[in-house]
C-alpha cells in the first residue's frame, strides 16, 4: 500500500486552566523557533539579575514574546503569587507544551 506525504499540522493548542480555560494556539514556525531563542536568552540573562525586580522584568519580557503580554496576564492574574517563580513556571509550561505538541503532530504526519 503506497504512503502519502502530508505536510505536519502547525497548530498546537494549548489550553490554561480546568476551569474557565485560557487557550492559546502556538505556530510550529521557524518565527516561533526565533521567539523561542529569544525568551529563553532573557530567562537567562534574568536569573544573573542582582535584584527580583530586574529577574522578573526579564522572566516578562520572555513570556510576553512568547503569548502577548495581555495573554500573560490573563494567565498570571490567576496565580497565587504574580512573581519571577510564576512567570518562570508560565515560561516553561508555554516551551514544554510547544515542544510535546510539535513532536505529536510530525509524528501524526507519518
Amino acid at each position: 500500500m503506497a504512503k502519502f506525504f502530508a505536510f505536519a499540522d502547525r497548530a498546537i493548542p494549548v489550553r490554561f486552566f480546568e476551569e474557565n480555560p485560557i487557550h492559546v494556539t502556538l505556530v510550529a514556525s521557524d518565527e516561533m523557533h526565533a521567539k523561542i531563542l529569544d525568551a529563553s536568552n532573557l530567562i537567562m540573562d534574568g536569573s544573573k539579575e542582582a535584584t527580583l525586580e530586574g529577574r522578573k522584568a526579564k522572566y516578562q519580557q520572555a513570556v510576553d514574546i512568547l503569548i502577548g503580554h495581555g495573554t500573560a496576564e490573563q494567565i498570571l492574574a490567576r496565580a497565587d503569587s504574580a512573581d519571577g517563580y510564576a512567570l518562570l513556571s508560565l515560561y516553561n509550561g508555554i516551551v514544554r507544551a510547544y515542544g510535546e505538541g510539535k513532536a505529536k503532530n510530525l509524528a501524526a504526519s507519518h
